[in-house]
């Protein structure tokens, strides 16, 4: 399906230890994670590797080859949430929905729902990157440390408007622009 932007690249989630000294990571640690292409086109590989043991053995090769790559730390535990937490359950649930749906109007809505539960920490912007030549944002979900990717989206001032209102009836939370 190359050239589809709608097509959604997998990215496997960080690893539980470092892929070059394999020792576990725990909670606070500071780690690199490098993507790379895959063998199955869509697909890609991932290694996790602890970040004091990359700057004593950084792997030049292994970054001009990447797709990308972000420094990062392991969640010390769960946060708090701002909104009770059945409320951001179902914005969640919602993403996946849209999400897997290929209507422009539903990967938007999709995209809306990522902003905001990348605003209440549920979702963890990695970086900005090129896939099928469309822009797209890398976000990792807090819980489950799984990386997914979204095409960047440009929506208009009325659709937000409408997107908004919609999920703000259907989950109670995000809220409408005055």
């Amino acid at each position: 399906m190359a050239g589809n932007p709608l097509h959604k690249p997998v990215i496997p989630r960080r690893s539980r230890s470092c892929s070059k000294t394999k020792k576990k990571f725990e909670p606070g640690s500071e780690y690199i994670s490098i993507i790379s292409e895959g063998e199955k086109e869509g697909h890609f590989d991932r290694e996790d590797i602890y970040f004091d043991y990359w700057k004593e053995h950084e792997d030049k090769d292994l970054i001009k080859r990447s797709r990308s790559y972000w420094r990062a730390n392991v969640p010390l535990g769960p946060d708090v949430p701002k909104e009770p937490e059945e409320l951001l359950e179902r914005a969640f649930e919602l993403f996946f929905e849209y999400s897997e749906k290929e209507s422009p109007e539903d990967q938007l809505r999709a995209f809306i729902l990522a902003l905001f539960l990348a605003r209440k920490k549920v979702f963890i912007f990695r970086q900005e990157i090129m896939h099928n030549n469309c822009p797209a944002y890398l976000y990792e979900i807090t819980d489950t440390e799984e990386v997914i990717c979204l095409p960047v989206l440009k929506p208009t001032p009325e659709q937000i408007q409408e997107i908004q209102d919609e999920l703000s009836r259907e989950v109670g939370i995000v809220p409408t622009m005055s």
